[in-house]
């Protein structure tokens, strides 16, 4: 996906190919629990459409609703406009591709995920591919990093992106992809269960079995490291510890046991970032976690939706509307066309009904894939990348926009799609614990 996909013409071919797919895959295999995520999943679409609809449409049942700057420039102009609620007219409509994209890859994921061998596919091919591009970025790196896929830079003329534009979405990009692999390690580690006392046999099973995923994983966390990007790395270590509790929390006996290993986790997350993160580690001490723009842009972005809080100012308003509510405190260097922060933009874009909404759904798929760990027996590997993939990326969104991006919001909701729908146990597995608890019967 060079340059993240963000072009028309690549999210166009993306949207025929999702779709080509959506219209081929088999509903069949779904049984009513996933049909009934599905349906969740398809309602929130026709919340979206509604609201997308009333934004464009003009009314007097909506003119509560309506945007001033239609009256304000019909004044200016000494002309009629129709005044809708969305402050740009097609904007709305010409925004559509990235939640298009969104929307057809998780339907696609959750359907074909419903068979293990399709997930564990999906998964694979986002691991592999995934590892291709950071062995390309550190090479391309080396040779010039100063170029993307032979073009000239605009900016981080010194960190790697990759084949993106941005070093922040080229970190977690690379930062999940470990997550990926660390499930792929972990799954070998308690398939073998290797011996410590007899050091030949493990020397032997480390070189033959444990040697390509743990190398994988370090080639995507230097590629993550090398862009210097201090949310996305931080993000993809608690990605890393996530799914590293959730795969062998049953091998915990107790939650003493369980919080050393959380504390054993995050003290290896430590020296992983002093070894192979000092870029990271030197911005961070030198610059904090965050700066105090982003969180300026924060509040002025609350005004917006405080001035907008039923249906928002138009889905991909938010360039042309926020100069007007920038606060004096945001250095006066840069433009920002993007919040910093999906969920609040897009609250500020769709209003605070179907930003809620959005929450809530995000929140209930966290949940389904912590309830995926938790029941399952055997097979948690799906459940557990998606969960660790999910939450690094949502946290790197509460301060960034990776989501808006295609080629990583296409490969996380795959994830996240396939690991949803392998979250259910299956039918024959509930039916053999019924089967065998004993009867009941009178005295």
């Amino acid at each position: 996906m060079p340059f993240g996909s963000v072009g028309l013409p690549s999210i166009v071919v993306w949207a025929a190919v999702l779709g080509g797919a959506g219209i081929l895959a088999s509903f069949q295999r779904l049984d009513v629990r996933r049909a009934i995520v599905l349906f969740a999943l398809w309602s929130f679409c026709a919340c979206w459409l509604a609201v997308l609809l009333l934004q464009t449409w003009s009314s007097p049942a909506t003119d509560f609703l309506d945007n001033p700057i239609w009256d304000d420039t019909a004044r200016l102009l000494s002309t009629k406009l129709d005044p809708i609620p969305s402050a740009l007219r097609f904007q709305p409509v010409l925004s559509q591709g990235p939640f298009l994209l969104a929307v057809l890859t998780l339907s696609c994921a959750f359907v074909l995920g419903a068979k293990e061998r399709y997930a564990r596919v999906i998964i694979a091919a986002f691991a592999c591919s995934g590892l291709l591009y950071a062995i390309f970025g550190i090479v391309s790196y080396l040779i010039d990093p100063s170029k993307i896929l032979g073009y000239d830079k605009d900016a981080y003329l010194a960190e790697l992106t990759a084949t993106f534009y941005n070093r922040n979405t080229a970190a977690i990009y690379f930062g999940c992809c470990a997550v990926i692999w660390l499930v792929f390690l972990s799954e070998r580690i308690r398939r073998k269960k290797p011996s410590l006392t007899n050091l030949w046999d493990w020397r032997a099973l480390l070189y033959s079995e444990l040697l390509p995923p743990a190398v994988a994983i370090l080639i995507c966390l230097v590629a993550m490291f090398m862009t210097r990007s201090r949310a996305g790395s931080l993000a993809s270590v608690v990605g890393l510890i996530v799914v590293l509790l959730g795969f062998f929390y049953r091998s915990l006996a107790s939650r003493r046991t369980l919080l050393v290993a959380g504390v054993a986790a995050v003290a290896a997350a430590g020296v992983l970032m002093q070894f192979l993160g000092g870029g990271v580690t030197e911005r961070v001490s030198v610059e904090g976690v965050s700066d105090q723009g982003r969180w300026q842009a924060y509040l002025s972005t609350w005004r917006i939706i405080q001035d907008y809080p039923w249906l928002g100012t138009g889905l991909g308003s938010f360039a042309w509307v926020f100069p007007a509510y920038r606060s004096p405190l945001i250095s006066s260097w840069g433009v920002w066309d993007r919040a910093h922060n999906t969920f609040l933009e897009l609250t500020s874009e769709l209003g605070i009904p179907l930003g809620s909404l959005l929450a809530l759904g995000w929140m209930a798929m966290i949940a389904l894939l912590i309830r995926g760990i938790l029941t399952r027996r055997r097979r948690v590997g799906c459940p557990a990348a998606a969960l660790g993939v999910l939450v690094a990326a949502t946290l790197h969104t509460m301060v960034d926009f990776p989501f808006q991006i295609p080629a990583f919001s296409i490969v996380v909701f795959a994830i996240v799609g396939a690991g949803l729908s392998q979250s259910f146990r299956p039918r024959r597995a509930m039916t053999r614990m019924v089967s065998d608890v004993p009867a009941v019967t009178d005295a």
